[in-house]
Protein backbone atom coordinates (compact mmCIF):
# COMPACT_ATOMS: atom_id res chain seq x y z
CA UNK A 1 0.00 0.00 0.00
CA UNK A 2 1.38 3.59 -0.85
CA UNK A 3 1.60 6.08 1.78
CA UNK A 4 -1.13 8.93 1.29
CA UNK A 5 0.57 12.27 0.80
CA UNK A 6 -0.86 13.92 3.38
CA UNK A 7 1.41 11.85 5.50
CA UNK A 8 5.08 12.46 3.33
CA UNK A 9 3.77 16.44 3.69
CA UNK A 10 3.03 16.58 7.46
CA UNK A 11 6.38 14.25 8.00
CA UNK A 12 8.19 17.14 5.71
CA UNK A 13 6.34 20.10 7.84
CA UNK A 14 7.05 18.06 11.39
CA UNK A 15 10.15 16.82 11.68
CA UNK A 16 13.37 18.23 11.43
CA UNK A 17 15.46 17.35 8.50
CA UNK A 18 17.74 14.72 9.69
CA UNK A 19 14.70 12.67 11.43
CA UNK A 20 12.50 12.78 8.46
CA UNK A 21 14.10 9.38 6.60
CA UNK A 22 14.08 7.75 9.73
CA UNK A 23 10.56 8.61 10.26
CA UNK A 24 9.42 7.89 7.18
CA UNK A 25 11.06 4.33 6.89
CA UNK A 26 9.15 3.66 10.29
CA UNK A 27 5.74 4.55 8.94
CA UNK A 28 6.73 2.73 5.58
CA UNK A 29 7.40 -0.13 8.55
CA UNK A 30 3.69 0.54 10.05
CA UNK A 31 2.14 -0.06 6.40
CA UNK A 32 3.83 -3.28 6.19
CA UNK A 33 2.85 -4.36 9.60
CA UNK A 34 0.02 -6.82 10.11
CA UNK A 35 -3.01 -5.27 12.12
CA UNK A 36 -6.17 -4.37 13.31
CA UNK A 37 -6.57 -1.53 12.78
CA UNK A 38 -6.28 1.32 9.17
CA UNK A 39 -2.93 2.08 8.42
CA UNK A 40 -3.22 5.66 7.70
CA UNK A 41 -5.20 5.85 10.59
CA UNK A 42 -2.53 4.63 12.74
CA UNK A 43 0.26 6.53 10.82
CA UNK A 44 -1.91 9.98 11.28
CA UNK A 45 -1.96 8.97 15.54
CA UNK A 46 1.67 8.04 15.62
CA UNK A 47 2.38 11.40 14.17
CA UNK A 48 -0.16 13.69 16.32
CA UNK A 49 1.25 11.82 19.35
CA UNK A 50 4.37 12.49 18.56
CA UNK A 51 4.39 16.44 18.21
CA UNK A 52 7.38 16.34 16.69
CA UNK A 53 9.29 14.10 18.42
CA UNK A 54 10.71 11.32 17.11
CA UNK A 55 11.96 9.56 20.19
CA UNK A 56 7.75 9.13 20.99
CA UNK A 57 7.47 7.97 17.88
CA UNK A 58 10.02 5.34 19.13
CA UNK A 59 8.40 4.66 22.12
CA UNK A 60 4.95 3.61 20.17
CA UNK A 61 6.87 1.12 17.84
CA UNK A 62 8.84 0.19 20.98
CA UNK A 63 5.60 -0.87 22.82
CA UNK A 64 3.99 -2.52 20.00
CA UNK A 65 1.35 0.29 19.46
CA UNK A 66 0.78 0.43 23.61
CA UNK A 67 -0.05 -3.48 23.05
CA UNK A 68 -3.18 -2.34 20.59
CA UNK A 69 -3.46 -0.03 17.49
CA UNK A 70 -6.83 1.04 18.89
CA UNK A 71 -5.27 2.52 21.76
CA UNK A 72 -2.96 4.92 19.69
CA UNK A 73 -5.76 6.14 17.69
CA UNK A 74 -7.99 6.37 20.86
CA UNK A 75 -4.94 8.83 22.31
CA UNK A 76 -4.28 10.70 19.15
CA UNK A 77 -8.18 11.56 19.25
CA UNK A 78 -8.43 12.53 22.98
CA UNK A 79 -5.13 15.04 22.18
CA UNK A 80 -7.29 16.88 19.57
CA UNK A 81 -10.46 16.84 21.72
CA UNK A 82 -12.37 14.86 19.17
CA UNK A 83 -11.12 16.90 15.82
CA UNK A 84 -9.18 14.31 14.56
CA UNK A 85 -12.04 11.98 13.21
CA UNK A 86 -10.10 8.68 14.72
CA UNK A 87 -7.30 9.40 11.90
CA UNK A 88 -10.02 8.71 8.93
CA UNK A 89 -9.73 12.55 7.60
CA UNK A 90 -6.69 13.63 5.79
CA UNK A 91 -4.27 16.26 7.48
CA UNK A 92 -4.72 18.34 4.57
CA UNK A 93 -8.55 17.68 4.60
Amino acid sequence: MKIPQDILDKIEQTFRNQEKDEVLEIIKNVFKDTINVGKAQLSRSIIIISDGELSKIKDIIKTNYYGDPRDVINEANTLTNGNFNYGITPFNS
